[in-house]
Order: C-alpha cells, then sequence, then structure tokens
C-alpha cells in the first residue's frame, strides 16, 4: 500500500512538472498575456495597419503566415458560431460561403478546439496550445512508464516530445493536434505486436483521437508511423506466421474501427475532396529535404544554422520543415551509447529500441528521398517530409532513455565492454556530425561554419560526457535522467522558440476604421484580386476571395472568368468593392459613372459602390441552360448559365421585390419574393452539395448558376424560399460514428469485466 502511495505520488510529481514546464516554454503567454500566433504580418497591410506601433518590424518574407490567412480566421469564427449559438457546419465569411466541417483543417471537432465552445478566442487559443503540450508530455511519460521506464527516464522521455518540433514549434498548426497522441499510437501497436489482441477497442479510442484534429496529412503520416512500427516489431521479434496473421487482423481491425469513429469527419472531408480545386495551402514547391540537412539533427535550426530555406513564409515548407530533422544534441549523443551497450539490454527492451530505431530510419530515408512523392501526388499534394519525420522525435527520446537506465545499471565487466566500444562509436558520431556540419555550410551559404554553432555543439557534448562520467562514479537513475532532462530541454528551448512568434492580443484583427467601415457598409466585400491576400473573414467582415488558398473547382473557375471580366462581380452579392484609383481608371473605367465612392482610405484604397450591381438575391427572367459548363459562356453581358432545366421567358418589364429575412443563419436563409413573373431566383452565395431549397414549403433542387452561385425557379406571384444547409454525409457519418462507438465501447466493457473476473 505504502509502495503504491509512493509510486502514485512520484508520478503525479512528474505529471505537475510537465505541465509547469509547458508554463515555462510559454512564458511571454503566461507571464505577458500574450497570444502565440504569427499574425504581426497582418498589421502591414492596410484594413489593419493604423494598429501597429512604430517599433514593429515588417517580417521576414512577404507573404503572410498561414496562421494568420487560414488557421486563425477559421478559430475565430468557430468561437463566434459558438457564442451566438450558430451551426459552424457552413462558413458564409469565405468566398460567398464554404463547407466548414468539410475542411478537416479548420478542427471542429478536434478535442483541443472545445475551448474555442465555450471561451472567448484569445483565451481560447491560449488554452488549446498549453492544453496540447502538457496532454504531450503526459501521454509520452505514461507510455514511456508503460514500456517499463522508470519514472526519471519517462520524464525524460516526456520533456524530449513535449519541446519537440512536432508539438512546440507547430503549437499553432493542425499538425499540433494529431501529434500528442503519437505515443499513444505507438503503444497500441507494441502491445498488438506482442499478441495482446483484446486491446483493440483502447487502439481504436487512439487512432480516432489523432483523426479527429489535426489534418489528413498528419493523421496519415502518424498512423502510418505506428503501421511501420507494428510491421517492424513483428519481423524484429521473428513472430511466427500465424500468430502474426492474428495480430494482424486485430491491428487492422482497430484502425478500421478508429476511422469509423471519425467517420462524421472523414466522409465530409471525401465530399469536399471530390468537390475542391485545391487542398494545397501554398503554391510553391514542394519542401525538399536533403541528406546535407542531417547537420540540423544536431543543432538548433533557428539559433545557429542559416537554413538553406530561410525565406519560407511557415510550416509548409522550408524552414520549419527543417526544423522537424532536429531531435536534439543529447538524443544524438546517446545514439552512440545505444550501440555499445545494446547487448545488455534486456531482450524485450532491445527489440522494442531495435523496432523504433529501424522504423524510424527508414522514415528519415523517405523524408531525404521522394519516398513521399507519391502521396502527395495522388492522395494529399501537402503531404510532404515533415509528415515522415513525426514519430522519429518520440522513437529516439525512448532510444536515449534506454541506454542512460542501463548505463547506470550495469555491473563493473558491462561498463568496461561498453567504454570500449564508446570509443569508437562516440568519436564516430562526432566525426560525421563535423563532416555533415561543413557539408552543409558549404552548400548553403558558401562558408565555412562560425564559431558559435561549433561551441553550441562542443558544450553539449562535454556536459553529456560529464554527466557519463559522474554516473560512472555514483550511478543513479535520477541522477542521469534529471541532468539529461536539463541539457534536453535548454537545446530545445534554443531550436524552436525563435521560431514562435508572441504578440499583444490587441494585435488579433484588430478593430480598425479600415474595418468599422467594411463592416459598417453591411455586405460582402470584393474588389480586386489583392483582397486575395487579406483575411478580412478574421474580423467577420463576409468577402468574396478566399485568402485561405482551399477552394472549390467552383469557385476557381469563377474567380479565374472574373479576372478576365471584372464586371462579373456585379452578379457576386459584393455590393461592396474596395478598389485602388488604378482600378477605377483601368478595369473599372468603363463603369467608372456608375460607381460611387464611399469612402477614401490612407493606403490609397476607394470603398466604392456599383450603381449596376445585382443584389445578393434576386430574380432573372432570361437564362442559358447548359448540361456542361464551359468557362467561355460565362459573359457578364449575357444572360446567367444555369446547370438544370429552366425554362424562362423574358418579361423585362417585370421587376420583382426580393428581400432577405433578418433571422438569417450560417446554415439558413428566408427569401421574400413579391411581384414576380416566372423566373430564377438567384442567391449569391456558393452553390455546394448538401444545400437544399422550399419554395412555399415544397421542396425544390437547388440549381448552380453562373457555376458558383444558388438559382431555384419561382412561379408567378409572392413566394418564401428558404435555403438551408442540410448535408447528407454529415448525417450519415453521424450514425456511422455512433455506431462504432457503440461497437468500441461494447469491446471495453467486455475487456474490463474479463480483468475483473
Amino acid at each position: 500500500m505504502l509502495y503504491s502511495l509512493r509510486r502514485l505520488t512520484e508520478n503525479g510529481a512528474y505529471y505537475g512538472a510537465l505541465a509547469a514546464l509547458a508554463l515555462l516554454a510559454l512564458y511571454p503567454m503566461t507571464f505577458l498575456g500574450k497570444v502565440p500566433v504569427a499574425c504581426d504580418g497582418l498589421l502591414f497591410l492596410p484594413p489593419w495597419e493604423e494598429a501597429r506601433s512604430p517599433e514593429l518590424q515588417a517580417p521576414a518574407h512577404p507573404a503572410m503566415a498561414e496562421q494568420t490567412q487560414r488557421i486563425l480566421p477559421w478559430y475565430l469564427f468557430l468561437s463566434h458560431s459558438a457564442q451566438n449559438r450558430l451551426s459552424p457546419l457552413w462558413n458564409p465569411y469565405e468566398g460567398a460561403g464554404q463547407p466548414f466541417l468539410a475542411l478537416w483543417r479548420t478542427r471542429m471537432l478536434s478535442p483541443f478546439s472545445s475551448p474555442f465552445y465555450f471561451l472567448p478566442p484569445v483565451y481560447a487559443l491560449q488554452l488549446s496550445i498549453l492544453l496540447k503540450l502538457v496532454l504531450a508530455g503526459w501521454c509520452a511519460f505514461w507510455v514511456a512508464r508503460k514500456f517499463g521506464l522508470a519514472p526519471p527516464a519517462a520524464f525524460f522521455v516526456a520533456v524530449a516530445y513535449e519541446l519537440s518540433g512536432p508539438v512546440f514549434l507547430w503549437s499553432g498548426f493542425p499538425m499540433s493536434d494529431v501529434v500528442p497522441w503519437l505515443p499513444l499510437l505507438i503503444f497500441f501497436a507494441d502491445r498488438l505486436a506482442l499478441g495482446r489482441t483484446r486491446h483493440w477497442p483502447y487502439g481504436a479510442i487512439v487512432v480516432g483521437l489523432a483523426l479527429f484534429g489535426g489534418d489528413p496529412e498528419t493523421a496519415l503520416g502518424a498512423c502510418g508511423f505506428a503501421v511501420l512500427f507494428f510491421l517492424v516489431r513483428i519481423v524484429v521479434q521473428r513472430t511466427p506466421l500465424r500468430p502474426a496473421a492474428t495480430r494482424l487482423v486485430a491491428f487492422v481491425t482497430a484502425f478500421v474501427l478508429g476511422a469509423a469513429l471519425v467517420a462524421i469527419q472523414i466522409l465530409p472531408f471525401i465530399e469536399f475532396y471530390q468537390q475542391a480545386a485545391s487542398l494545397a495551402w501554398d503554391k510553391g514547391a514542394a519542401p525538399v529535404l536533403t541528406v546535407k540537412e542531417l547537420a540540423l539533427s544536431v543543432l538548433p535550426p533557428f539559433f545557429s544554422v542559416p537554413s538553406h530555406s530561410a525565406n519560407a513564409a511557415g510550416p509548409g515548407s522550408g524552414l520549419y520543415v527543417d526544423a522537424l530533422l532536429h531531435l536534439g544534441v543529447i538524443q544524438f549523443l546517446c545514439l552512440p551509447l545505444w550501440f555499445s551497450l545494446r547487448r545488455f539490454v534486456d531482450d524485450l527492451q532491445r527489440r522494442r529500441v531495435d523496432g523504433l530505431v529501424v522504423s524510424s530510419l527508414f522514415a528519415v530515408a523517405l523524408a531525404l528521398t521522394d519516398g513521399w512523392t507519391w502521396v502527395r501526388i495522388t492522395m494529399f499534394p501537402q503531404f510532404g517530409p515533415q509528415h515522415c519525420l513525426l514519430g522519429a522525435v518520440f522513437a529516439f527520446a525512448c532510444t536515449a532513455a534506454v541506454a542512460a537506465s542501463t548505463w547506470v545499471e550495469m555491473d563493473a565487466d558491462e561498463c568496461k565492454s561498453t567504454l570500449v566500444r564508446m570509443l569508437v562509436y562516440f568519436p564516430l558520431a562526432i566525426i560525421l556530425s563535423a563532416l555533415a556540419i561543413i557539408l552543409y555550410w558549404r552548400n548553403s551559404e558558401g562558408v565555412l561554419p562560425g564559431v558559435l554553432p561549433i561551441v553550441f555543439f562542443a558544450g553539449f557534448a562535454v556536459l553529456y560526457l560529464a554527466v557519463l562520467g559522474l554516473t560512472l562514479v555514483r550511478p543513479s537513475q535520477r541522477l542521469i535522467a534529471h541532468s539529461l532532462c536539463v541539457l534536453t530541454a535548454v537545446d530545445l528551448f534554443l531550436a524552436f522558440s525563435p521560431g514562435i512568434t508572441f504578440v499583444r492580443s490587441a494585435e488579433v484583427f484588430p478593430e480598425t476604421d479600415f474595418i468599422r467601415v467594411l463592416k459598417k457598409a453591411g455586405a460582402r466585400v470584393g474588389g480586386n484580386s489583392t483582397l486575395q491576400q487579406w483575411p478580412l473573414s478574421g474580423n467577420l467582415v463576409p468577402q468574396l476571395y478566399v485568402s485561405s488558398g482551399m477552394t472549390t473547382r467552383r469557385y476557381r473557375e469563377f474567380v479565374a472568368k472574373l479576372a478576365q471580366d471584372p464586371l462579373l462581380l456585379r452578379r457576386s452579392g459584393a455590393t461592396a468593392l474596395v478598389l485602388t484609383k488604378d482600378d477605377i481608371q483601368g478595369q473599372f473605367a468603363a463603369i467608372r459613372s456608375r460607381l460611387r465612392v464611399k469612402e477614401v482610405f490612407s493606403p490609397g484604397a476607394v470603398l466604392v459602390e456599383d450603381l449596376a450591381m445585382k443584389p445578393r438575391a434576386w430574380v432573372s427572367y432570361q437564362a442559358k441552360t447548359v448540361e456542361t459548363f464551359d468557362p467561355a459562356l460565362l459573359d457578364a453581358d449575357l444572360p446567367p448559365l444555369v446547370e438544370g432545366p429552366v425554362s424562362l421567358t423574358s418579361q423585362a418589364d417585370t421587376s420583382a421585390k426580393v428581400t432577405i429575412g433578418p433571422l438569417e443563419t450560417n446554415t439558413r436563409v428566408v427569401i421574400e419574393v413579391d411581384h414576380t413573373a416566372p423566373g430564377l431566383l438567384i442567391l449569391a452565395d456558393a452553390w455546394y452539395p448538401g444545400w437544399k431549397a422550399a419554395v412555399d414549403g415544397v421542396e425544390m433542387e437547388v440549381l448552380p448558376v453562373d457555376r458558383l452561385f444558388r438559382g431555384v425557379p419561382v412561379g408567378p406571384g409572392r413566394h418564401e424560399v428558404v435555403f438551408y444547409y442540410d448535408p447528407t454525409l454529415v448525417k450519415i457519418g453521424l450514425g456511422v460514428s455512433a455506431g462504432t462507438a457503440l461497437i468500441v465501447f461494447g469491446g471495453m466493457l467486455m475487456l474490463l469485466l474479463r480483468r475483473g473476473t
């Protein structure tokens, strides 16, 4: 009883220390109340620049950070919808409307998005990021303990994982919603490889947690590493064919049920995948890692090494991808120790670590070659080498912890044999590191490395050897583990903290005069293509353009035609136009007499109203039906194009009164139509599967109009038309998820009952 209480207290203390470490690592957020988002570049764009403080420097890269253009506006919309009790299934603020749940990266169902349902956005973002770090550390600690490591060694694994690149550096990005669960995925794969097939319900739950949040690329990378580790583990321990087949069936079953748990997320995403023009966030080339960049595994990329891609804008490519190669100096230096004493580790632990090392090396080989390109081309264009490297951090941390634990438990003869091998392995590791560093600098900058990186690496190497020497004289699990924890924490903090931007809460989409004028206009904002770089949706200003880059083919084709025929803006429902004087004198010169200036802003932007602009909802008495859309047929001077059976007769003297009801929500629009002849009611909101319409209570098919918008035929007289979003796949996914949950929890109950007996 006393032993159990002591163990519980010791483990609890380490859990508390991991939470404290997360608070300390996020010190600008914890003590200064700042927000860990890279939105400082936002203040250099016209709508927000009046809120910029004089001392703020322009970002190194002119492109907007991904957090500002894509991620943060989604969080703000989610918070706004929750606070106003609106359905977040549809986002009306981007691109004339977009599905929200279906994008997956919006993380609507992620456990780490839950704070946005009950807290203001700034506090929710702070809590969400803190939870990711803490939970990643706790999961890593729990798994390390289950792997047989003592609490101090397990704490070392947890510190290395909590402050790693995928968790700490990418804490504000979708990847960080998946990686906290990765240690549990590895643990589940290990248990099933050992033949504990009854644990499949736990595996299904962990797979479901990994899939619910983040993005499909990271989920694929994390689950892929777990599958790779399971297969390598089966081979390493030489499992006979029949038991291996049984374990493989249990493993596949758990993964299938885990995916079925997330059917409510996966099925809408498949639908969007079929409709999408692009799933990629960036338009640049795929990030590429080469052998020379292996030097980054031992050097902090932000602190010491001038990356070849230091001008990259975010974690989609370049510097952030390079950073994932940095596993930590201590973890790297422990590899020679592991290979020196590997023969003295017990059989079960040795095979487990061998499985982790082999899987990691295979994953690194994929990242350094084109092994991931097939996935990028055929499935997910955003998949890259960073997704191949996810499991290596935890794997090498476990390897280092097992090596350190074994070091202090060996007898004199084993220590002597280990030291003899270390005289070979350790100098070899130093030589390889030096060659990698020199190769990296010569290919990147054309010069030899400076003094600071060499001092940094040499300093950690000396301290590491000092810890080994001290524990050789005074063997102690706590001494070696805690010493390596401190060194690892310092290394990883120096490596990754410069890559995290903290801003004042007032700088997160500030409400400037420019924004207030746009909101006062009470209309969707359109204009020239510059607006594609303005994430106005972050201030809940509806805009025609999509700043996130994730769009449907219909939207992409309409916007491409819009660049050729700017007068198509008159059908977009964007009754407020933001233009420049050059636009008015150039592309829009033909209708300059119909433009009315409403506001002139200091950066040269002009808010105008087109007197000939069609309202958001209107009735057309002419239309051209097409079976297959051809962008060449789309013309502002011609009747609207309708993809469906519509027969209309021109009645030029007829003018309907169309009013959008005041109780509009994200997923429901009520329109009153009066004094109309037979025509086509057009709502300039994006057409998408799942949108339905009822005319006077009778359900009607919603037809695509001008490729992007919605239309429904109406007869003469007065009508009430209701457009409502009722996606079938969401309902099917909910049913599948609920049914699978019953199966999984039934399996858990049976497992618990068996344990009880």
